[in-house]
């Protein structure tokens, strides 16, 4: 009984970090959603000649790596649930084995 304990209790800490994962995922989406239009508002800017041309491309150019970083923490993000999803069926189908 003892040992089917602790590969439930091991497969809810596994469902908790992946739930925990997919939100950060969602942030992380809205994030760079965010970025973006703001990229795209100082592009517009510039094209329309409002504002102080180098100094949108100079924040052009901070929100790129800003959306850049984001983009490589989504990747990061989507191995982990990928590794935790596996993990999650492997406990899974010990709990049914028992």
């Amino acid at each position: 009984m003892k040992e089917e304990e602790f590969y439930q209790k091991e497969l809810n800490l596994i469902k908790e970090k992946l739930s925990e994962t997919k939100e950060k995922i969602n942030i992380n989406r809205q994030e760079v959603k965010n970025l973006r239009d703001k990229r795209e508002t100082l592009l517009v800017d510039i094209v329309l000649g409002a504002g102080d041309e180098k100094d949108n491309l100079k924040k052009i150019e901070k929100l790129r790596h800003q959306i850049e970083k984001l983009e490589d923490e989504f990747k990061d993000l989507k191995i982990v649930i990928k590794g935790l999803e596996l993990r999650e069926k492997i406990f899974e189908s010990i709990i049914k084995e028992k």
